[in-house]
């Protein structure tokens, strides 16, 4: 045996590189996501086209006509097996990480986690916000910027919420998760309105539905919001009003970047006059959402609604 081990070694040496180079990928559009065999991907291709499926392992590299060698990607899709390569590649990610906004219905959180997907928003053209996350926790916080009015007298809020349960869907794709947290919420600096909150969702191939539950705590019932020459208003919502609120977020099937997104809230069930609804569209590439729609009022009134969402990181 002794004899033979040269040869073993040599024939080693010589097969090695090949072995390591089905699972190096070295052009930079695979270095934020190296694909792994029989995992699913959504490949953004340069002339827009979007491209779902099973990887099914590293294709023949190509040698352009400038030297380049270009690596590539066997896809399974539904309907055929392509070989893709980096080149005609503008973003390659996970499937179940391509859509990045899951996070949030127009107003309402849904349970899943903000995670990394750090964003800034603005919503009607006049009230900020910062979506932070890490891990299960997630933050909002916000104020409006409406001329004319003090920033003591702006509207602010702060939300923060905890994703305690994910599981997925052994029965069909999809997950589960159910979410806690807390909103805080100011009708001018002094009047502090809190609500603590669960909300779950449940995530399908393209649609999520979630459903939320809120209560209203603190120390007063009655708030008066002042908005310099604009006036001032009485906010009534007194302690233990239980509130409701359901929406869902489905891709349209022949847009893999438009959405269309509802949701409905009831602020106090007692009284399912304090309603309101939205139902729109969004939008959306891997960095950039925008949401437009229309928000309805039990009063009743319309107003169109719309909202930005940027994410830098």
């Amino acid at each position: 045996m002794k004899r033979y081990r040269p040869y073993i070694i040599l024939i080693l040496l010589c097969i090695s590189p090949c072995i390591l180079a089905k699972d190096t990928w070295n052009n930079a559009v695979f270095q934020t996501v190296k694909p792994l065999e029989n995992k699913a991907y959504r490949l953004r291709l340069i002339n827009g086209d979007i491209c779902t499926g099973i990887s099914l392992g590293k294709g023949i590299d190509a040698l352009r006509e400038n030297g380049s060698i270009e690596e590539s990607i066997v896809l399974k899709t539904l309907s055929n097996v392509d070989t893709i390569y980096a080149d005609d590649i503008a973003e390659i990610s996970i499937l179940e990480d391509a859509y990045r906004f899951d996070s949030q219905l127009f107003l309402m959180p849904t349970a899943n986690p903000i995670k990394s997907n750090h964003s800034l928003q603005i919503t009607e053209l006049c009230f900020a916000q910062a979506h932070i996350g890490w891990d299960r926790f997630s933050v909002i916080a916000g104020a409006s910027l409406i001329p004319g009015i003090t920033w003591q007298e702006q509207v602010k809020l702060l939300n923060v919420k905890a994703t305690i349960y994910q599981e997925n869907n052994v029965d069909m794709p999809g997950k589960y998760a159910f979410a806690t947290g807390i909103n805080l919420g100011f009708a001018n600096s002094n009047n502090a309105i809190q609500h603590i909150y669960a909300v779950g969702s449940f995530t399908m191939e393209r649609t999520t539905l979630t459903t939320t539950a809120f209560y209203k705590v603190g120390v007063s019932d009655i708030y008066e919001a002042k908005a310099s020459s604009f006036g001032s208003t009485l906010i009534s919502m007194p302690n233990g009003t239980l509130g409701f609120g359901i929406g869902f977020d489905t891709r349209l099937s022949d847009r893999h970047e438009t959405r269309a997104i509802a949701e409905l809230w009831c602020l106090d069930l007692l009284k399912p006059r304090n309603s309101a609804a939205f139902i729109g569209i969004r939008l959306h590439s891997s960095v950039y959402a925008a949401d437009f729609g229309l928000s309805l009022f039990s009063a009743p009134f319309i107003i169109p609604a719309c909202s930005f969402k940027w994410m830098p990181f």
